[in-house]
């Protein structure tokens, strides 16, 4: 017995032997956050190395797939250099990607539904789902994209049950790491957060 307790606490004060027996070292990343900010809602989805999580939103990127739930939809991408396709809810994803020197335009079905949207250094503006976008990048942050008039243009328009849209002052805030991600998972990563 003398000698388990021994064999425990080296292992305890060393560490292990081999790295077969022993779990993988990972350096923790950061928690950051992708928000949205309009009339009567917000949205912030919480971004951690490979992970995107929040109430309504868990999705795990393995190398170039996107796996998991968001909005009540599974979610099974494959992302490449121009094309991001797979299957959102019961739809078809079929995003083509085109790149610019400042940014990108996604074009396509997804989930089913016809969808355009336009990232930019200046503007974040097209639809996904049933909401359409029609920002400008803050003069203050440039993770920041907002409506820069008034609530009574409209700005971001949301469908609801009752067939109304209301109009209002937006805000979508991205993660400092977002810039750092290739083209291709920034697309990804913004028509899963956006695309209802």
């Amino acid at each position: 017995m003398r000698n388990v307790s021994g064999i425990v606490a080296l292992l305890l004060a060393g560490g292990c032997a081999s790295t077969e027996l022993c779990p993988p070292q990972s350096v923790e990343a950061p928690i950051e956050h992708i928000t949205l900010r309009h009339p009567g809602n917000f949205d912030q989805v919480a971004i951690e190395g490979s992970r995107m999580f929040g109430p309504d939103l868990e999705v795990m990127r393995y190398d170039d797939a996107y796996r998991g739930h968001a909005f009540r939809k599974q979610i099974d991408l494959r992302v490449q250099e121009d094309l991001i396709e797979g299957v959102v809810g019961a739809g078809r994803t079929e995003l083509h990607l085109e790149r610019y020197p400042d940014g990108f335009e996604l074009h396509g079905m997804y989930a089913g539904n016809l969808g355009a949207l336009v990232f930019r250094r200046d503007r974040l503006e097209g639809h996904l789902g049933g909401r359409v976008f029609r920002l400008r990048s803050s003069a203050t942050d440039p993770k920041v994209y907002e409506s820069n008039t008034g609530p009574a243009e409209q700005a971001v328009a949301v469908r609801r049950a009752v067939g109304g849209i209301h109009p209002g002052p937006t805000e979508i805030a991205l993660p400092g790491m977002f810039g750092s991600l290739p083209t291709e998972h920034q697309a990804a990563m913004l028509a899963i957060f956006l695309g209802r």
